[in-house]
């Protein structure tokens, strides 16, 4: 399987040297982890090492070349499957933004409170970045946070990225998202209980799967 990562990441790289195009361009990487790309926008999200604890599949190059390339890193939720400090930490320390949720396991210690935005409020958030207008949604994994994001590329589309949502308690907000916000691609989980429920309220043009 490490050939496989390899070489997928160098594709992925190749793709990145390529011009953006009008619209957005999506990377596909490990776990739910993605990259999106426009003229003027690089964002990852949830990007992990995977692996094994003494081989990674996302070594720490990698993930240095990533954070050069990106202009912000999105963590959904501080799972270990969504979120890693190494990860979050390179990104900082290229000086890029990272936006994550609260962690009470101590996740964040020590990493650039200016560049580190933790976002966890119970009240949608809207931020306004390079390119982008961020839409910060309050979701829950069971009763853990998880943001879900849209991100408003400013007329390249608008994608939705809902991470490990997945709470009784949202389905009435969430089923009213369509209503306030025109997404063309939803990136979600594929194992996800309540995939339906997702799309009848966010309603998107075109969904890729994700945590397979």
């Amino acid at each position: 399987f490490y050939p496989f990562i390899t070489a997928r990441m160098a594709h992925v790289f190749d793709g990145m040297d390529e011009p953006a195009g009008a619209g957005v361009r999506i990377y596909k990487l490990y776990n739910s982890g993605f990259i999106l790309r426009t003229l003027k926008t690089t964002v990852a999200i949830d990007l992990v090492p995977g692996g094994s604890t003494t081989k990674l599949f996302l070594t720490d190059s990698v993930v240095s070349e990533l954070a050069s390339r990106c202009d912000a890193l999105l963590v959904t939720n501080t799972d270990s499957r969504h979120a890693n400090r190494n990860i979050a930490k390179a990104f900082v320390e290229a000086g890029k933004f990272v936006y994550a949720p609260q962690s009470s396991t101590g996740l964040w210690n020590n990493l650039d409170e200016e560049l580190l935005q933790i976002v966890g409020t119970d009240t949608a958030m809207t931020l306004e970045t390079k390119g982008m207008t961020l839409h910060i949604l309050p979701g829950h994994n069971g009763r853990a946070q998880n943001n879900i994001y849209v991100m408003d590329f400013q007329g390249r589309g608008v994608v939705a990225h809902t991470g490990a949502q997945d709470n009784d308690n949202d389905w009435t907000w969430i089923d009213q998202v369509h209503s306030q916000y025109d997404i063309d691609i939803l990136l979600t989980k594929s194992q996800n209980t309540n995939l339906e429920s997702i799309l009848r309220g966010l309603q998107p043009r075109l969904v890729i799967t994700a945590h397979e």
